[in-house]
């Protein structure tokens, strides 16, 4: 159990700089990924999910990101959600293989360290 305050203990994301500059502008990639690769930095990987998720709803052209969350949901080791993803690729006509030149930065990791 106290790994689990651990993690709650981080920063609030609210107060994040890039989260108000993401939610001024929900629709515009520069200000989505400044969230997402602060909140990858912080290990705050559903956050990251979440911010993709809700920039493909306003963009659904942009495949980067949607191959993005694919990453980002093997990393939370959540493979439907993952799958759906490509699958979107797919009917999509996008190829199933990752862009090289992804703006995601930071390394994947899951939980706390303690």
């Amino acid at each position: 159990a106290a790994s689990l305050y651990a993690c709650s203990a981080q920063a609030d994301v609210r107060t994040w700089p890039e989260t108000k500059a993401m939610l001024a502008a929900p629709n515009q990639p520069p200000a989505v990924y400044a969230f997402v690769n602060r909140a990858i930095e912080e290990d705050r990987l559903s956050e990251a999910a979440n911010a993709l998720e809700r920039l493909v709803r306003f963009r659904p052209d942009l495949t980067q990101a949607r191959f993005d969350l694919v990453k980002l949901y093997e990393a939370m080791d959540q493979g439907d959600l993952a799958d759906e993803q490509r699958q979107a690729l797919a009917e999509a006509g996008a190829t199933d293989t990752f862009q090289a030149n992804t703006e995601i930065t930071g390394f994947f990791g899951a939980g706390c360290g303690l």
